[in-house]
């Protein structure tokens, strides 16, 4: 497997080829992974310019591109080891977020206003419960008002998730978080008390 960087370049490459190819007539790229010349894109897509398109991560390179080509931003932590250890959530910290957003904000210039930004929730749980919270920020290595400021968690009772997700949408304009598959039906209640706001 090419190492991160590389993979990044490529994936940036091959959004300006979609976007092209989803574009009307025909289209020519060049660049390090991908040559096209004079290629109509065919079958032509639903909407022109195609579906839109998610970036999601956390470094400043990619969040950045993303701020500059994407349609959605979903603005997280890194997860250099690849699991959700006590250094992700350290990078997935309100002060960490803030300075992300920052990035995407370069990207996107002018345009940071017409994108929608999203965030993964690594742990997400809803409970009238105090000590889930507590054992929860233990896990993540940090305290529990740190935690619970963190997009990458959403834990408390449903009030508490409801003011939590209204607090990060003011702060960082998230308009929607990902919720691990098996809590779907658990948070639909707390989606049908936010419809509409």
């Amino acid at each position: 497997m090419d190492r991160p960087g590389v993979r990044v370049s490529r994936m940036l490459e091959h959004l300006q080829v979609l976007r092209g190819l989803w574009s009307e007539g025909e289209f020519s790229f060049s660049g390090e992974h991908y040559r096209i010349d004079a290629l109509d894109g065919t079958p032509a897509p639903h909407a022109i310019g195609g579906p839109p398109i998610l970036i999601g991560g956390g470094a400043p390179r990619l969040l950045r591109a993303a701020g500059a080509l994407a349609d959605i931003v979903g603005v997280n932590a890194s997860i250099h080891s690849g699991e959700i250890d006590q250094a992700a959530a350290h990078d997935g910290l309100a002060e960490r977020i803030d300075e992300k957003v920052s990035w995407v904000r370069d990207g996107a210039g002018d345009r940071f206003d017409d994108l929608e930004l999203n965030a993964w929730l690594a742990a997400a749980e809803l409970t009238d419960d105090p000590s889930v919270p507590a054992m929860l920020a233990e896990l993540f290595g940090t305290d529990v008002e740190s935690f619970r400021s963190s997009p990458l968690a959403l834990v408390g009772s449903e009030s508490d998730c409801a003011e939590q997700l209204h607090e990060r949408r003011e702060r960082w304009g998230y308009s929607y978080h990902v919720i691990p598959g098996d809590r779907a039906h658990d948070f639909a209640p707390l989606v049908q008390r936010l419809t509409g706001t």
